[in-house]
Parts: C-alpha cells; structure tokens; sequence
C-alpha cells in the first residue's frame, strides 16, 4: 500500500467502496432470503479432484509473493481447508498464504448466494478493524466473468476497468485520476469471480492459462460448477497453481427437513397433508431420486415457495433420477408463481415472455439500458422524426400563428408554422434519435451500425471504462452555437465556434462527484455548479457573434444566457454516483430519469425564456409567454430523446410488443418478476434465479417463438 497522501487517498476511496458494498450486497442477501444467519448455511470439503497444485504450494509458495494474514486472522493451515462452513471459508480467504481458493460445486449448490455471505462477512470483520488495521484490509469485490475476455485483457486491467464502471464515484476527481487501478495494483481490494461457467470453453480455457500467469497482486476466490472447471483444467491448462480448492457439499437430509419444517405453517398433530408425507420420505429413504433432488438450496427454495409441488413429487414411480424431480419443479416456477387468481401476466403470457428475454440474455446478465439491441435502430430513429415532425407541427402552427406572431427571417403565419416546424421536428427528432443510438459505449461502431439494419444483436461486448467525451453533451453544444453564431455571422466561423465548444463541453461533462444521500439531487444545482469553462466556450461566440451584428447589449444579453443556459446543462449532464444508494435497476432506472430531466430543463429554460422574453417585447406578453413554451415544450423533449435510456429502452419495449415479443412496460414486467423470485439482481443488472431456470426457458423459447420481423 503506498505511504503518504496517496496512501490517506486510496484508504478514503476503499472506505468509500466498502460502504457502498455492505448497502449494495445486504439488500440483496434480504431479497433472496439469504437471513443472518442463512436459512441453509453453507459446508464444504476440500475437493479430490485434480484441478488445483499441492497443497503446500498454496499454503507456501516461496517463488510467489506472500499474502500475510488479514489483522485477527491465524495463517492457513493444511487442516484449515480440509472443511468448514462459513466461518471456515472466510480463515481461508483470510489466510491463505497464496491468496487463491476455487470453490465448486454443481447446479443449485449455492455458489453466487455462498460468495455474497462471505463478502459481508469479509465486510463485517473490516469494519471490527482499527483506521490503521483497516487500510491494509482489502475491500472484497463481487463481479461475473461473463463480461471477461481474457485474450483482449488481463484479469487485472478487466477487474480496475468493471470496478471503474460499476462503481463509477471511483473515477472521482478526490480519489485520484486512475483510483479503480490504484486500488487492484497495490491489493487494496480482492475478487470473488462468479460466473466462470458462463463463458465459453475457449474463454475458459484462456482464462485459467492468464491466471497461471497473472502476478498475484491482489486476492482471488474463484466460483465455478465442478464439472465445467474439472473439464477445463483437464483439457489443456493443468491444475491450477498455487490455489486451494474446496467443493460445496449438498444439503444433507435432517438439514432438508429442518428447513422445510422451518417454512411450514403450524399444522395439528396427525395431519397428513403431502408435504408432512415428503418430510417423512426424506426422513426414510434419502437415497431415492427425490430426495437426492432436494438435496440443494435451489431445489429446497423451490419447493418452499411452491408448496403444492410435494404432491406431485410422491406419485409413485414417476421420477427415476433426479433431473426428472429438478425438471419437474423447474416446469412449475412460471404457473406457481403466475397463478389465476393473482394480478398480473398469465401463466402463459409469463413464460411466453420470460422465455424470450431468456433467450436473449444467453449466458450473461440483463442490462435494461441495453436492450435496444435487440431490435433495430432504424424503426427507432424513424418513430423520432415522425414524433418530432407531428410534436413541433402543431407547437409551430400556435408558435408562429396568431397568439405566438413568432418570426424566422421574415416569415411567420400558421401555414409557415405547419410546414416549418414539421421540417425542424423531423431533422432534429432524427439527429435526437440517432445521438440516442450511438452513444452508447457499448459495443464498437461497426457492431452497432451492422446490428442496426440488420436487427441482429451485436456481437457480445465487454464492458469499456467510463469515456473521457460525452458524445451527446458535445452534440447538443456543437449544434446550437454552430447554428447560433453561423446565423448571425458566417457558418465557417459558427463552425469553428462550434466545434471548440463542443470539443471544451463534452469533456467537462464527464467528470464524477460522488455525493450522499438525498443531497444528490440538487447538488449539481449550486453556485459552482456551472462549468465556468464550458460556459465561457459557448457564451462567448454566441455573446460576440450577436454583438457585432446587432449591438453590445445584446450581445452581452446573448452571452450571459447562453453561459449560463449551457453551462448549467453542462453541471447537470456530468454522471452523479450516489454512494450510499445500492446499484439496482429500479434505481438506475429512476436517476436516468431523473437527470434525463434535469439536462433537458436546464437546457429548455434559458433559451425558451430568452426567446419568449425577446418575442414579448415585439407583440405582446401572450406572445412571450406562447413562445416560450413551444420552445421550451421542444427543447425538453427533444433533448430528453436524446438522453435518456428510459425513452430508447421504451421505445424497443414498443417494438418488441408489435412483434408479440415482450409487454409494452417491460420494466414493470421485469420489477414484478424480480418481486416474484423468478429473477433477481446483481448490482444494476438483472439475471434469472438459477441458470437451468434460463435454460430451461430459453428452450422453450426456441421451439415456440416466432422469429422477429
């Protein structure tokens, strides 16, 4: 850990990072019912399989750098990884002298729900810890690999760049200019990487030859089905070295019936009810086909949350191995969880959609801001232009008619108005619609524009760190004072204006400021909240274009406005990271919103009040005030458009819905399936319960669904 200020810099923004995890990660243990303590407790041994180097290499590995143990831990020992349960896995985390541990297990096992106890139990033991003890204690970071391409990145530079992204207040101006890297460099945090069974045979492959290779600069605690990982390390890679590896055991059989009793209502004594009689039957043969079924945590929630199915799983000789009865109850999670009496989708609606958005995530996870994807852009960008053209018809038709008198270069009159704003709509409804497409960092140019027309989803991305240009601030900007100083000058000076505004405005507006709580809304609406550079870059064309061509009060009037105007869009459009906020869609869904508003009003407000203000003193105060909310009406939401993830994903729901695809408010669908247990989140992201659930409607998915048009 570096000493001195960069020291104090990198503790604070690691302090930082731990509070956001502990309020991220404890909602989440809530909404999957993982309780303090869990309900199923995790127990693990360690594994025979040959996927990991002898153990005295993971214990003391003299060619490696050596991980000390973590303050109020003991070093590992060669006893400490024969088996534990929880309190186990974290003295192994902790003290493990090579700082790598592999945990298997098969399907429903608890993976992803064992690494989220350890996390806040690795949380909960920092927090125990003195300031001193604490900035030498890193802070654990839970990430999928999904997003990992390990011929393109080393481990180290993916974990800085998802660490960037998914918590972006660490690219804040106090914590340095590259805190995310300082951080994994200086092992200040550690990596548990679930989702190692979601990549690709290569991938995986590949990715267990880099982390042979990879300097051991911060700790690793890799999760991954038994089988997937034993293939690929008995394929070509070889064991893993300097790793312990330890298998999650299955739920055994007392413990089984403990839980179900545990989540059954009081019943009197005799009652001989089907879910009395599947207890009984684990009790007495817990070597049949169901009982070894419910022998996993998935297996055992499903049959809690669905009561109904222990009838079916008693009928005599129907299951003769175990995929039968996990199948069997797989196939009731839509029509239990959407029953008829109970509002919502139909059972059959449910799986009609959830089928498709499985088979559409494949293996990864749902980003909601993400999907348009999934259909093409040119219907899009069309549904903009034809909303812009019928929205500023009928705006330009009062603007310019009899109430509004507005004029644009001699012209005025409701016809002109019609016709006018019909074209100006269109144009900018396009330029809206496109700016909307293709500023998302996504995914390259190529893939973007190829899927656009085609209606084929891009190829797989990999998630890029936060850009150094905001594309759509710099569009916006580039825009007005081209058209604003071209129109009073000359164009090629607009240009030139235009583009060194731009060029100032969409790098000033990507700077984070991390702030807390309920002051993150108007925080960018302070004194100092306008970019004072931005502002002198657009005001000050704008300010001398119409001073030389009108006189200097109006084109200090101009200036000012425009300064402010802008600038302020500028403050407001900057990316905000509320750190006490936990990342779930539903949030990132309501800050889109919201600073989709606040960019399009700050923008709005100056320039329809100018204008407004202007046309009032030639015809009237009924004709500022018409004018100034026709232009301020057009303003808000064509830059809204622009902006917002809400109106593009809102837009692709509307595609999907013509196609029979996916409901019309597909975010209330997907809340309500998050509501239901049918999916659930990892940070900003959605993903199915379980991966066979994904698979086993993806399935359905494509035998049934018709092939978009």
């Amino acid at each position: 850990m570096p000493e001195g200020e960069d020291g104090v810099r990198l503790a604070k923004a690691a302090n930082a990072l731990a509070r956001k995890l502990r309020v991220q990660w404890e909602d989440e243990a809530a909404d999957r019912g993982l309780d303090n303590p869990p309900p199923i407790p995790p127990r693990w041994v360690r594994t025979s399989r040959p996927v990991a180097s002898r153990l005295r290499v993971a214990l003391d590995d003299p060619r490696r750098p050596r991980f000390t143990p973590l303050p109020g831990v003991r070093q590992a020992t060669a006893q400490a990884v024969e088996g534990g349960g929880l309190a186990g896995l974290f003295d192994l985390y902790a003290g493990l002298g090579s700082g790598r541990i592999v945990v298997m297990g098969h399907y429903g096992t608890g993976k992803s729900a064992t690494a989220i106890l350890l996390l806040l139990e690795a949380l909960d033991h920092r927090v125990r810890l003195t300031p001193q003890q604490a900035m030498g204690t890193p802070v654990p970071v839970l990430l999928n690999a999904c997003d990992w391409d390990p011929r393109r990145h080393s481990l180290s530079d993916w974990f800085a760049r998802q660490l960037a992204t998914a918590y972006d207040f660490l690219t804040s101006p106090e914590y340095g200019p590259d805190a995310a890297g300082e951080l994994v460099r200086h092992g200040m945090v550690s990596l548990l990487l679930d989702g190692f069974d979601e990549m690709d045979e290569p991938r995986q492959i590949e990715a267990l030859h880099h982390v042979n290779r990879q300097r051991r600069s911060f700790r690793l605690l890799v999760l991954a089905r038994t089988d997937d990982f034993s293939s690929a390390v008995q394929a070509r890679t070889g064991p893993l070295h300097g790793a312990a590896a330890v298998e999650l055991l299955p739920v055994a059989a007392e413990q089984a019936v403990r839980y179900l009793q545990d989540h059954q209502p009081d019943r009197l004594a005799g009652d001989d009810d089907a879910m009395s009689r599947l207890i009984g039957r684990l009790r007495q043969h817990p070597d049949d086909p169901v009982s070894q079924a419910l022998d996993t945590p998935l297996t055992l929630t499903l049959l809690r949350e669905d009561p109904q199915a222990a009838a079916g799983l008693l009928r005599p000789g129907h299951f003769t191995t175990r995929e039968q009865a996990e199948d069997f109850l797989l196939d009731r999670v839509v029509p239990a969880t959407y029953p008829p009496h109970r509002s919502g989708p139909s059972a059959e609606q449910a799986r009609r959609w959830l089928s498709f958005l499985a088979a559409r995530m494949g293996r990864g996870d749902l980003a909601w801001w993400q999907m348009h994807h999934w259909a093409p852009m040119w219907e899009r960008c069309l549904i903009n232009a034809l909303a812009g053209m019928l929205l500023t018809s009928g705006i330009g038709a009062v603007v310019f008619g009899p109430i509004g008198q507005y004029t644009v270069a001699g012209d005025t009159g409701t016809a002109f108005g019609v016709w006018y704003g019909a074209l100006m709509g269109g144009c900018f409804g396009l330029l809206a619609g496109l700016v909307s497409e293709l500023r998302d960092p996504r995914s390259g140019w190529a893939d973007r524009l190829g899927a656009a027309f085609g209606g084929r989803p891009a190829r797989p991305p990999h998630r890029r760190p936060r850009p150094a240009f905001n594309a759509a601030a710099g569009l916006a900007i580039f825009v007005v004072v081209t058209m604003a100083v071209g129109n009073q000058s000359a164009y090629p000076y607009g240009l030139a204006a235009g583009i060194v505004a731009a060029a100032v405005a969409g790098h000033a507006a990507t700077r984070i400021r991390p702030t807390s709580g309920a002051g993150s809304r108007w925080s960018r609406l302070r004194p100092g909240g306008v970019d004072l550079l931005a502002a002198a870059a657009i005001g000050g064309p704008i300010g001398l274009a119409y001073g030389l061509s009108k006189t200097p009060l109006h084109g200090t009037f101009a200036g000012l406005i425009a300064a402010f105007g802008f600038g302020l869009m500028v403050a407001v459009a900057r990316p905000i990271a509320d750190i006490d906020t936990p990342p779930t869609p539903l949030m990132r869904w309501r800050l889109d919103r919201r600073r989709a508003l606040l960019v399009a009003c700050s923008a709005a407000i100056p320039i329809s009040m100018a204008l407004g203000f202007q046309n009032g003193r030639a015809h009237g105060v009924p004709a500022g005030i018409v004018t100034a909310a026709g232009f301020g009406i057009m303003i808000t939401l064509g830059s809204v458009a622009a902006i917002s993830d809400i109106w593009r994903t809102g837009l692709l729901f509307a595609q999907l819905r013509m196609r029979r695809l996916f409901p019309l408010r597909g975010m209330r669908f997907l809340e309500d399936a998050r509501r239901r247990h049918v999916l659930r989140t990892a940070g900003a992201r959605y993903q199915f319960k379980h991966d066979r659930l994904r698979a086993t409607l993806a399935n359905g998915s494509q035998r049934s669904d018709p092939p978009p048009r």
